[in-house]
């Protein structure tokens, strides 16, 4: 455990962070005298344990408030057209670099919360499925009379 202060600061990186210093066996000795009955030790450091454990939950529900003030839940429809990501070789321009491609499906089954089961069709017309994690799937807001699952592709509004 690193307790000793910066030069720039001054302070410890515990003092940065969580504004004291840890809790170490040198300043248990101040918290925990010997004179104490060993019943009384017990019970001080179970109440730190205690404070230390509704520290730790009440820091925890600070940081999930802050992750899913954003966070929305994303679901699908059976039988909706969707993009699906799929990554490609890598391109001749940048070779280490790989290439996203959407290619038109519809949704057949949801498996899970996160989980899609997608029908896809491949350009010779062969069908098949596919388990996608909905990270990988964006909704298709174009019109259905413009998207065309035979070929898969987006047609162009003058066709």
């Amino acid at each position: 455990m690193n307790a000793q202060p910066q030069v720039a600061s001054g302070l410890s990186t515990d003092e940065i962070v969580y504004g004291k210093q840890p809790l170490t066996p040198f300043s248990l000795r101040s918290v925990l005298p010997s004179t104490v009955s060993i019943e009384k030790r017990l019970k001080l450091l179970a109440e730190i344990r205690q404070s230390v454990i509704s520290a730790r939950k009440k820091a925890q529900a600070v940081y999930k408030s802050k992750y899913d003030s954003n966070r929305k839940d994303i679901s699908y429809k059976v039988g909706s057209p969707v993009f699906v990501w799929f990554e490609r070789k890598a391109s001749l321009a940048n070779p280490r670099k790989l290439q996203k491609i959407y290619r038109i499906g519809t949704i057949c089954k949801k498996v899970s919360s996160l989980l899609y089961i997608i029908k896809l069709r491949t350009k010779t017309g062969r069908v098949w499925k596919r388990l996608t994690h909905v990270a990988h799937l964006k909704p298709s807001h174009a019109r259905p009379e413009r998207l065309n699952l035979e070929r898969n592709v987006l047609l162009s509004a003058g066709s």
